[in-house]
């Protein structure tokens, strides 16, 4: 494995274990109460780097829900929102993409509706985190060289 790949590989494992850590942050602070575990269970993180999924990258809060909920007439489970949205996400290549989601599509009435913490806070929270990953010259120079 080159420098430049273990480099990659590095700061790979950094941001899942940032990723992980936020999202448990996000669940921690959020207000919401937890009924059915949908909401809760559609809670994830998952990285990015060049256009491209990175490897075992997807984290998720909590134990699976077994009850869906109905949603417009179709029951829909936690999991499944937070696995379909990384999976048809579109990442943007030459840089590297860590996503912090709550991926229930009631997830944002709870919140600007309802006046419920959910996820919002996770900006907040990368914004934080760019600082430890801009000022990196080889991430720069890993990431205008592809």
């Amino acid at each position: 494995m080159t420098l430049v790949n273990r480099y990659i590989a590095k700061i790979n494992s950094e941001l899942i274990s940032d990723g992980e850590k936020m999202i448990k942050s996000c669940r921690e602070q959020a207000t919401f109460t937890n009924r059915t575990n949908n909401l809760e269970d559609s809670y994830g993180s998952c990285v990015y780097f060049n256009g491209v999924e990175v490897s075992n990258s997807r984290r998720y809060l909590g134990q699976k829900a077994t009850v869906g909920i109905k949603w417009y007439g179709e029951t829909i489970y936690g999991r499944n929102e937070i696995d379909s949205f990384f999976d048809s996400y579109k990442p943007i290549k030459n840089r590297w993409e860590l996503l912090l989601v709550a991926a229930m599509p009631y997830g944002e009435v709870v919140e600007h509706t309802y006046k419920y913490k959910v996820i919002a806070m996770s900006h907040d929270m990368l914004e934080q985190l760019v600082p430890k990953y801009k000022s990196n010259s080889y991430v720069k120079r890993i990431v205008t060289n592809g």
